[in-house]
């Protein structure tokens, strides 16, 4: 009897644990998001971020290797603001924990690492997307209050107390008992994106691209069957979510339109017309001599792309400006004014970029 009594002690933390996440289950299936899901794809986690495709205008996810040049997990994704201003990224602070940090550019370099103020440190945090507003951030977090595994989660920026506010689970269906780890929004093209790897093989992972929605609607719990609400909010069926022919067509519209402008500003050779000196102009990359020349090359490219889509984001910017009131003028401004700064540097860089070509070269 001793040992059966210490047995059903010892499994008293267990058994808590497990009620607390079948009623975190229960309170998330009675609210669950009407989300509309366009399309779905299976790849490899390792190559997940190269499937995912994010206009220049809301920033840019990637590796911590990539953003930070280091040697880091593969697994651990950074964040970079459209002006290139801000980085977010998930940092190990202890074998198998990782924490949100943030840097700053100052003067071309990124500034020392400081976690993020406000963010419980009891959970496992990566995979941070932040909005255009520079002030709602979603992440992945393994903690208490996820389903299971990784769940999304959302906080704001809180400016006055220069904290983020206490983060809230998201919710199905982007959050399930497996993993769900990324979710990131085009607000210019008004397609969303999010990761889980519920019903897939080991080391694989499936990207949803659905709809954002203006604001949050709930499919009615008390009405809606039991088992289709279940089916709903693990997308069971993604032509269940697809309720409005006219809504999918228009994002389906959307999503090729977004897929075309980022294949425009993708680096090919056709976009390449270098001037090395009087004699010669390159074409071709195939042209360099020098591969640290034709390295320096297809940077300057992407600078050049960047540059254009800039200034014809501030035309748009400035037509809006002058033919907009005295309130919409001053909020235009705020925008405008950073996007006259990024013309500017980035112009002086091409034109160092383009020295450094030459020099290189050395025709």
């Amino acid at each position: 009897m001793k040992k059966i009594a210490i047995f059903i002690i010892c499994m008293i933390p267990f058994l808590r644990t497990i009620a607390q996440e079948s009623e975190l289950y229960n309170r998330k299936l009675k609210a669950v998001e009407q989300v509309m899901i366009i399309d779905s794809l299976v790849v490899p986690r390792a190559q997940l971020l190269e499937h995912l495709n994010l206009s220049m205008e809301s920033g840019k996810v990637l590796t911590v290797d990539s953003a930070l040049s280091t040697r880091d997990s593969l697994y651990n994704t950074a964040f970079v603001t459209q002006l290139k201003s801000h980085l977010v990224y998930a940092r190990q602070t202890k074998p198998g924990h990782f924490r949100l940090y943030k840097c700053d550019m100052i003067d071309g370099k990124w500034s020392e690492a400081m976690p993020l103020e406000g963010l419980p440190g009891d959970e496992n945090q990566n995979y941070p997307f932040m909005l255009t507003d520079g002030t709602t951030l979603y992440y992945a977090a393994q903690g208490p209050k996820s389903l299971g595994g990784y769940d999304i989660f959302m906080t704001r920026y809180d400016p006055d107390t220069k904290k983020f506010l206490a983060p809230e689970n998201i919710g199905m269906p982007f959050n399930s008992t497996a993993n769900d780890y990324l979710y990131m929004v085009d607000e210019y093209h008004r397609i969303g994106y999010f990761v889980t790897d519920r019903r897939q093989s080991p080391g694989y992972v499936c990207i949803y691209t659905f709809v954002p929605g203006e604001e949050r609607v709930i499919y009615n719990a008390e009405s809606t069957p039991a088992d289709k609400l279940v089916s709903l909010a693990e997308l069971n069926s993604i032509r269940e979510t697809q309720t409005n022919a006219d809504a999918l067509r228009d994002a389906t519209e959307r999503l090729q339109q977004m897929t075309r402008s980022i294949r425009e500003n993708t680096v090919s050779a056709s976009d390449l017309h270098f001037i090395v000196n009087d004699r010669y102009t390159y074409t071709s990359f195939s042209q360099f001599r020098n591969n640290n020349a034709r390295i320096a090359a297809g940077k300057w490219v992407k600078m050049k792309l960047e540059h254009d889509a800039v200034v014809k984001k501030l035309s748009i910017l400035r037509t809006t400006y002058h033919n907009g009131n005295a309130q919409e003028r001053e909020k235009l401004k705020e925008q405008i004014l950073p996007l006259e700064k990024q013309t500017e540097n980035l112009q002086d860089s091409i034109k160092s970029q383009e020295k450094l070509i030459r020099s290189l070269e050395g025709r």
